[in-house]
């Protein structure tokens, strides 16, 4: 990530200090191989936001309690989506030097803490969402800010270990690539992460810890292959349009992602014409990037909540940018879908592979959604693939029933997806009937790869929901069929 600091200074605005925090302690997290989990053992998974640099959101873009404030509202009916459902927003810390009218320095006393860390900290809480401490250095590790980094942990390490909704990531993005091989470099950076982490516990805090990796957090794939001596880790990954194009990079999340827990604390895209790390839009990036996160269980925040920093999610008046090619209301709706999967004291657990609410399902092949045939409700309405259009035809409501198994309604008809006469033969059409919680209406989710599925009725097991002959065309109808792997038997979800 490039950050700029830009516009005039504004006028500081309110902060509402928090003295204590008033509502219940989030669980405390902790990691065993590659997931991270809460005290009741139910596996989480984050999702959320990175803000800008707290000093310069608070003194220059209008405060840090409005910012959160907008990625909390549950009423925001912007986007294509109802509500805005943050779990987790990262907080990052600009050192010293890089322009930023607030920060923190070891000469500073407690006014930093007391003023804002602390406040924004405790209103997190009280949002009941958690947050992630990140020192934001982007630049080679050296001797001048390794030492900054070090007196940072020792002071806030301590005063944050009581925090359950607090995660420390240690250093932003190692540049550190020059010592001529992926593992050298992680070497160097190896040492001074486990330096900092050895503060972390030393000062009596267990909280979860992210660690970054060379090549501007790139290469969590080198670091699990040798990690840091310690528990509750996880591993960064900062994965942009330019890299997702790399199999270089794609191959380093997906491997560390077997290891070890991955926390990505930045992604992000939007309309930036001949920047390549950047420009790319939500069918190139935004989605299979969602897709493959959510195939291999991480969590992530995107980069970033703001107006001028980049890739931005909202316009100069803090209108969210939607469309193709702009990030702000895909991940708004994305929050959206996923905003009761996998979350702390949930109950949640990893069986649960889709989240309940209401879904578009597109084919992989076509890229068009089950669709019922012209906006027809009655029983024995055929299902068909159209091009998205977002009627209620298109629209679906997903609830599970039982591990990976759920119900399928469509909104307008309120009748379920079934195979018709609980058939099982190839080419048996798929249908909409009135719920019964027949065999043949309960369907069973298995993901194949890159966040889509295979959808199987209980009814007929060795069989799929499949787009006839593989067709791509608009009213290509579905129906039952033996499970080949096709494209055309594979379906992805999305908000609607």
């Amino acid at each position: 990530m490039k950050f700029k600091l830009s516009g005039c200074l504004a006028a500081i605005s309110s902060f509402l200090l928090m003295a204590a925090v008033a509502s219940a302690a989030l669980p405390a997290l902790h990691t065993s191989g590659n997931k991270i989990y809460d005290a009741s053992g139910n596996v989480v998974i984050l999702r959320g936001v990175s803000v800008i640099d707290l000093g310069a959101l608070q003194n220059w873009e209008g405060g840090v309690t409005a910012a959160i404030d907008r990625l909390t509202n549950t009423s925001d009916t912007s986007g294509s989506s109802p509500g805005f459902y943050t779990r987790v927003v990262r907080l990052p810390i600009v050192p010293t030097g890089y322009g930023s009218p607030w920060t923190w320095y070891s000469g500073d006393g407690d006014n930093y803490y007391n003023n804002l860390l602390r406040p924004v900290v405790n209103y997190c809480a009280t949002k009941g969402i958690y947050c992630i401490i990140d020192v934001h250095y982007v630049e080679d590790i050296t001797s001048s800010n390794a030492s900054y980094t070090s007196s940072f942990w020792t002071y806030m390490a301590p005063r944050f270990k009581n925090d359950t909704n607090v995660i420390f990531e240690l250093y932003n993005e190692p540049v550190n690539n020059g010592n001529g091989s992926d593992a050298a470099n992680w070497n160097v950076v190896k040492g001074y992460m486990q330096s900092w982490y050895n503060i972390v516990r030393n000062a009596g805090a267990t909280n979860l810890v992210v660690v970054g990796s060379p090549n501007y957090s790139s290469a969590p794939g080198t670091a699990s292959s040798s990690q840091l001596s310690g528990n509750n880790i996880a591993y960064t990954c900062h994965l942009y349009p330019q890299h997702w194009t790399s199999s270089w990079n794609v191959n380093q999340l997906n491997t560390a992602a077997a290891a070890v827990p991955v926390f990505m604390t930045e992604w992000g895209f939007g309309n930036y014409p001949g920047n390549t790390l950047y420009n790319s839009t939500i069918t190139a990036y935004g989605r299979p990037l969602m897709n493959q996160a959510n195939t291999l269980g991480i969590s992530w925040t995107a980069w970033v909540a703001d107006t001028s920093w980049q890739p931005a999610m909202y316009n100069s008046s803090w209108g969210l940018l939607v469309g193709e090619n702009q990030m702000g209301g895909f991940v708004k709706d994305t929050l959206y879908s996923l905003r009761n999967s996998n979350q702390p004291g949930s109950g949640s657990s990893s069986s649960q592979p889709i989240a309940n609410g209401t879904y578009r399902i597109m084919n992989r092949n076509s890229g068009k959604a089950l669709d019922a045939t012209g906006n027809a409700t009655a029983n024995g309405t055929q299902i068909e693939q159209w091009t998205y259009g977002g009627g209620n035809n298109q629209r679906w409501v997903v609830t599970n029933l039982t591990g990976s198994q759920y119900k399928i309604l469509g909104v307008q008809s309120g009748r379920a997806l079934d195979v018709y006469n609980s058939g099982t033969a190839n080419g048996t059409k798929i249908e909409l009937w009135d719920y019964n919680a027949g065999n043949s209406q309960k369907w069973t989710f298995t993901g194949t790869d890159s966040g889509n599925y295979r959808l199987t009725p209980a009814s007929a097991t060795g069989s799929c929901l499949d787009v006839s002959a593989a067709s791509a065309a608009d009213g290509a109808l579905v129906q039952l069929w033996t499970y080949g792997g096709g494209s055309n038997q594979q379906w992805w979800f999305s908000a609607p």
